[in-house]
């Protein structure tokens, strides 16, 4: 006779939630349940909504979960660029590939379109977190801030309509990298006189993306 395997409460959580960004990359948002979930780890519906809560919960805590790991992905890009390790374009492909890889967008979307966009909260201050920190090792200032905002909203937008709009103008699928990157390359030149090689630590801005 089998038993289940023992898991801790951290150990459930996190096996669910690898579970549930499965379901998420197979079957879309919409299919992302307890019930879902349970069966595929083999627990129950009564056991999950002891660890979650509800529905609602799990969305959130996938949404933290995944968006974690993609503030994780792209600090880890942007210090890369900021030491000289990577060039741009080398920051920009992370940045678009974290953003349209594991279905991290179409969880944020349909949170949106379903009016939950309250539960994205805690991933938007996630970002702001990490991107506070750096801004500190640059000598705080706005631009940071402003160049953060576009960046990203570059990358998501090309995740959600990025191939639609591509094939609609019948340009290469890869315009949206090259625009960013010639933006954030010229940015760079004009904020610390590079684009390449380690940052000058605490670098006072040249220009400003600050709105006038």
């Amino acid at each position: 006779m089998s038993t289940k395997k023992r898991f801790s409460t951290a150990e459930i959580r996190s096996v669910a939630l690898q579970a549930a960004e499965a379901i998420l990359i197979e079957n879309g948002p919409q299919a992302v349940t307890l019930k879902a979930v349970a069966e595929r780890i083999d627990r129950t519906h009564v056991n999950l909504l002891h660890h979650f809560g509800s529905a609602t919960g799990l969305h959130e805590a996938l949404a933290e979960y995944m968006a974690e790991r993609h503030c994780t992905r792209i600090i880890q890009a942007i210090t890369a660029l900021n030491e000289g390790r990577c060039d741009v374009r080398q920051m920009v492909e992370e940045l678009f590939d974290s953003n349209s890889e594991h279905g991290g967008m179409q969880l944020m979307t349909w949170l949106l379109l379903t009016g939950n966009q309250g539960k994205l909260d805690p991933v938007m201050q996630a970002l702001k977190d990490h991107i506070d920190k750096l801004a500190e090792s640059w000598g705080g200032g706005e631009h940071i801030v402003n160049l953060a905002i576009i960046t990203h909203l570059f990358a998501m937008g090309d995740a959600v309509i990025g191939e639609s709009i591509t094939r609609t103008f019948a340009v290469p699928r890869d315009r949206p990298r090259d625009l960013l990157t010639k933006f954030v390359e010229d940015w760079l030149q004009a904020t610390v006189g590079r684009t390449s090689g380690p940052m000058p630590p605490h670098a006072p801005p040249k220009v400003s993306l600050a709105a006038e």
